[in-house]
């Protein structure tokens, strides 16, 4: 059974027993984190979408979002601070 979460026009599952049961990009095997990760290392939409073509612009927008709305969890992370 999956669980869809919906940020915005589309949905990203998150799949029990899909892809390791993270959240991934429509009905692709794509976890939402590797699209984070991709834009934290400083990653533009234009780079990830030449490296996977699969993918859209939108679906980098999305997982942003889904990743902020995940904040609205009942639990956080703390944040380092560098010196």
């Amino acid at each position: 059974m999956a669980a869809r979460r919906n940020c915005g026009s589309r949905s990203h599952h998150h799949a029990a027993g899909g892809y390791g049961g993270q959240p991934c990009i429509r009905g692709m095997r794509f976890p939402v984190k590797t699209i984070v990760h991709m834009v934290a290392q400083g990653m533009s939409t234009e780079q990830i979408l030449a490296e996977h073509p699969d993918l859209e612009a939108e679906d980098v927008r999305q997982a942003l979002e889904f990743a902020a709305a995940s904040l609205d969890a009942d639990s956080y992370l703390p944040l380092r601070h560098s010196a």
